[in-house]
């Protein structure tokens, strides 16, 4: 995924992308990451601009646990994928227990702005790459 400046100038978002969904200057997309042992992990990243990327997939669980007030619980779960429009961002994951099989949840295009923010702000940096220095990216993460 490459972001074009309004001058032509050219910025790597991310190097391998499944899905895309932009709208105005942010968009959401969905792209493998390696876990702690290597194995490549499917999640749910937002972008605003030129980036860097934040890593949203955790935070939009949070959002649902708050919202069906299960903020206690340990939900196993797992990303299955989104679908967008200009007003919002519908998510939907499936849960390993628990009596739903799976959940989704809508949120805003501003929700997400406010996700990108304080993940830039407070997150950890990492860097995404497919073993080519040319396709190297920095990206966010909690």
């Amino acid at each position: 995924m490459i972001y074009q400046s309004p001058d032509k100038k050219q910025t790597l978002i991310w190097p391998n992308v499944s899905e895309a969904y932009a709208e105005k200057k942010q968009a959401v997309f969905i792209a493998h990451v390696p876990d702690s042992s290597g194995k490549l992990d499917l999640r749910l990243f937002a972008v605003e601009s030129q980036g860097p990327a934040v890593d949203i997939t955790n935070d939009v669980v949070t959002i649902w646990k708050k919202e069906m007030g299960r903020e206690q619980e340990r939900i196993g779960w797992y990303f299955i994928g989104f679908k967008a429009s200009p007003d919002f961002v519908v998510v939907t994951y499936r849960i390993f227990s628990g009596p739903e099989a799976t959940f989704t949840i809508s949120i805003s295009w501003q929700q997400i702005a406010d996700l990108i923010k304080e993940i830039q702000k407070t997150g950890k940096k990492q860097k995404a790459w497919l073993g080519d220095k040319a396709w190297e990216c920095d990206y966010y993460t909690r």
